[in-house]
């Protein structure tokens, strides 16, 4: 997904709405009847993976290398 859409898909929700990573396959692991946050990630980072000199630095050697924008969590919900 390109940064730009994801933009426009966030920007369709509340402003003060909290933003999580949902891990559906481990949250249907504990699929009961009872409401479940495993699988939910709250704590998240956002970040370029490469700076332009790195990615620079990497395309001398692997040329199809390209960079991209990271949504990292926390394995800890």
């Amino acid at each position: 997904m390109k940064n730009e859409n994801l933009i426009k898909q966030l920007q369709k929700f509340p402003l003060d709405m909290e933003v999580c990573i949902f891990d559906t396959k481990k949250n249907e692991e504990d699929a009961s009847d009872e409401p479940s946050s495993l699988g939910v990630y709250k704590s998240i980072g956002v970040y370029q993976v490469h700076t332009d000199e790195q990615l620079k630095e990497l395309q001398e050697e692997f040329p199809e290398t390209k960079n991209f924008i990271a949504l990292e969590f926390n394995s800890e919900p």
